[in-house]
């Protein structure tokens, strides 16, 4: 009964932190799609990503929503658990992706800038749509498909479909950060080569531009470190030496872990991004004088 009653607590910061994510990501959206259309190409990537994190916090709203009904014996019928559930599994099995998405976009913008502007920030843009447009319905009909029948008595969408389906897609995604953890070093070593051979031969505005998409990328980076690979890495760690999964003794961890890491990314974004709007202002205030 403990247990359950932590998972309800847990369950309803998850939908304040998802509401704040998208007041946040609707904030950031306006102010760059509306109010600053000439940014430009640097940005595609923070808005596939955007736009793929308000959606998820969205389906994780009615999710939570689905289970706390659940919890508290007001909607029993597991169905609504289960298939709101199984959409928040499969956006997390993608996340991975698209941060790896996004670190092949930096290292490409930092190490071929001129053709990166011409044409590689559109194929990146249109790959990652086009495997995100591809794979989530996928990976839906794979959660769907491996459906317990008939369906366990549970109020956790994670008890309702097949373990070992769960773990590889999970691990998959795993894989993903980890190999964009290692992109992202190669970024990091090509921006710092960016910024010593930088010349005034190239805009102020465009340096600017590529300064804050990769601050906001090196702020999202150490986000996933430290919320998803690190635990996940624990996790395994304590497994492989005492046998005993810690998700098992406090309930389900990477849920409550991806929706932290997605509220760090959306308020990172504003912060770095209202930072930016404040130098831009005490720039022209200083240069009209």
């Amino acid at each position: 009964m403990e247990n359950k009653s932590f998972s309800v607590y847990v369950t309803w910061t998850e939908v304040f932190l998802c509401f704040l994510i998208i007041g946040l990501n609707i904030l950031g959206l306006f102010r760059f799609t509306l109010k600053h259309k000439n940014k430009g190409h640097h940005f595609t990537m923070l808005y596939v990503k955007l736009a793929f994190e308000t959606a998820f916090a969205s389906c994780k709203i009615a999710y939570n929503s689905f289970v706390l009904l659940d919890s508290f014996q007001v909607l029993t019928n597991v169905k609504y658990v289960f298939y709101s559930g199984v959409l928040i599994r499969t956006f997390m099995s993608l996340m991975g992706f698209i941060s790896l998405f996004i670190a092949l976009d930096r290292l490409v913008a930092m190490k071929k800038p001129i053709r990166y502007a011409q044409s590689d920030a559109k194929k990146i843009q249109k790959v990652s749509v086009t495997f995100l447009g591809t794979a989530f319905p996928a990976l839906y009909l794979v959660y769907a498909l491996t459906r317990h029948t008939p369906p366990k008595p549970s109020f956790m969408v994670n008890e309702l479909y097949d373990y070992n389906v769960s773990i590889t897609l999970h691990t998959c995604s795993m894989a993903a950060f980890l190999i964009s953890i290692f992109i992202s070093v190669l970024f990091l070593y090509q921006f710092k080569q960016f910024m010593d051979n930088l010349n005034d031969h190239l805009p102020r505005g465009q340096v600017s531009d590529i300064k804050l998409a990769n601050n906001i990328v090196i702020a999202q980076i150490i986000a996933e470190f430290i919320l998803i690979l690190c635990p996940y890495v624990a996790e395994k760690v304590v497994m492989m030496t005492t046998g005993v999964a810690i998700s098992a003794i406090i309930g389900p961890i990477f849920h409550p872990l991806h929706v932290l890491y997605v509220a760090f990314c959306s308020t990172a974004f504003c912060l770095i991004s209202a930072r930016k709007k404040k130098g831009n202002s005490v720039q022209r205030f200083t240069s009209s004088k």
